[in-house]
């Protein structure tokens, strides 16, 4: 769902959204656990289905962030190309501009945001979003205490250290 709201913005906005077929997992929580060798295999793979892409717009903090490492990963030429074309989507849409207004609904309630964590420290995306939500008549942002503490995800912390990330996660929601 996620992936089709974020292709239904693009397009409403005037971009002409390709998703290649042959494009693969980004291999971040392979990064993440030591398994490089499956981690490259994916990157070439990706920066191969992507080489004809103006732009790379990615709507997961995690994949956009390791997404833009790929030149260090690979260390290749076609890797940096493909590095330097990848945009978080609320960075892209903030940066190009939104075409269409986005319109309010009746009796909005406040929003807050969550800032992703690779979205916040590695990406160091934190005023693009709430500018955008900002430019929706009728929204109110409200700031989360702490909001910038981990939520207790980060990778595969949440499956290696369960009952820290739980705690983590209680405190944050």
């Amino acid at each position: 769902n996620a992936n089709r709201a974020t292709i239904r913005v693009l397009a409403r906005n005037g971009w002409r959204v390709v998703v290649p077929r042959t494009q693969r997992c980004c291999g971040a929580l392979a990064a993440h656990h030591g398994r490089l060798d499956t981690a490259r295999t994916l990157a070439e793979r990706n920066v191969r289905a992507f080489a004809e892409a103006d732009v790379v717009v990615v709507n997961a903090a995690g994949c956009g962030s390791h997404l833009k490492e790929l030149d260090e990963l690979l260390g290749t030429e076609e890797a940096e190309t493909f590095s330097a074309k990848v945009r978080d989507v609320m960075e892209f849409l903030h940066d190009e501009g939104l075409a269409v207004s986005p319109s309010a609904d009746a009796d909005l309630e406040p929003v807050a945001y969550h800032d992703a964590c690779h979205a916040l420290r590695a990406q160091k995306i934190k005023e693009q979003p709430r500018e955008i939500l900002r430019m929706i008549p009728g929204v109110d942002i409200a700031e989360i205490p702490d909001g910038d503490v981990c939520c207790g995800a980060a990778g595969l912390y949440n499956v290696l250290e369960p009952e820290m990330s739980g705690e983590l996660r209680r405190r944050k929601a």
